[in-house]
């Protein structure tokens, strides 16, 4: 009988060096090791899709069935882009089995200015009772002319009889404009780093779904690691020096200067 596993995650990545190796995870695969032995058994892996700009397109993923010897599909998360490779769409799908399709689960729309930042996110969920998407949060911002952020608002708890969220609440954001280094926010596959270059112990990480990040060195030294939330992650450096660094998000490498 098992009792207890232990996890290994293969990935099939394709990879350049760049102080650290740059990878695009192209399929990772997972496996329980059967206790007290080397022996190890599939138990699940993700196919991931790129368009030509190396934006991901689609995460795939399938279980193994020991029974049958085969994948069997599970969810898959879709994102869409601009003309500009800005995110404009996150989907994400459960397989059911017994019709042999895939369902709704939550999806993300995005809507960005001339400018290309980011001015909503509104999320929203499949009822599968109505066959209809319904609202589950959103977020507005607002920026001055340099691009500076200068309001984040954000909705929660849909009132569906009255057409309004019950919930919102709002940062307000006073900025000091340094003038344009010529490094602009980072912005990828709709995870943004920001400020760029670092002046404080702190810069933020947008994410678009629960994941980890590392911070390199130019040497390729880990600085630290941690876990990212969807939404706005505030990330304290107290230690960081001036110089260049690398933050790794999902595979992708973001230079980063701290001041």
């Amino acid at each position: 009988m098992k009792t207890k596993h232990l996890l290994l995650t293969a990935f099939v990545a394709l990879c350049s060096y760049y102080a650290q190796a740059d990878c695009r995870v192209d399929t990772n695969y997972s496996y329980n090791f059967i206790p007290g032995t080397s022996v190890k058994e599939k138990t699940g892996r993700t196919i991931n899709t790129y368009d030509v700009n190396n934006n991901k397109t689609q995460e795939f993923y399938q279980t193994w069935d020991g029974g049958s010897n085969s994948w069997k599909n599970a969810s898959k998360r879709d994102y869409t882009y601009d003309a500009k490779n800005n995110q404009t769409q996150y989907l994400y799908q459960t397989w059911d089995g017994g019709s042999n399709a895939w369902e709704n689960y939550s999806k993300s729309d995005y809507t960005y200015d001339a400018a290309n930042n980011k001015t909503q996110e509104l999320s929203q969920y499949w009822d599968g009772v109505s066959n209809s998407w319904k609202n589950n949060y959103k977020y507005d911002w607002t920026y001055d002319a340099n691009g500076c952020k200068l309001s984040e608002d954000y909705y929660s708890s849909w009132n569906a009889s009255g057409s309004y969220y019950d919930d919102h609440s709002r940062n307000e954001y006073f900025n000091t404009y340094l003038g344009n280094t010529g490094i602009a926010t980072l912005n990828t596959s709709g995870i943004s780093v920001y400020p760029n270059p670092v002046t404080s112990n702190k810069f933020t990480i947008h994410a678009i779904q629960s994941s980890k990040y590392s911070l390199y060195d130019i040497q390729g030294r880990s600085i630290q690691q941690g876990n990212l939330e969807i939404g706005e992650n505030i990330i304290n450096t107290p230690n960081l020096q001036a110089g260049i660094y690398f933050v790794n998000i999902n595979g992708k490498s973001f230079k980063l200067t701290a001041e």
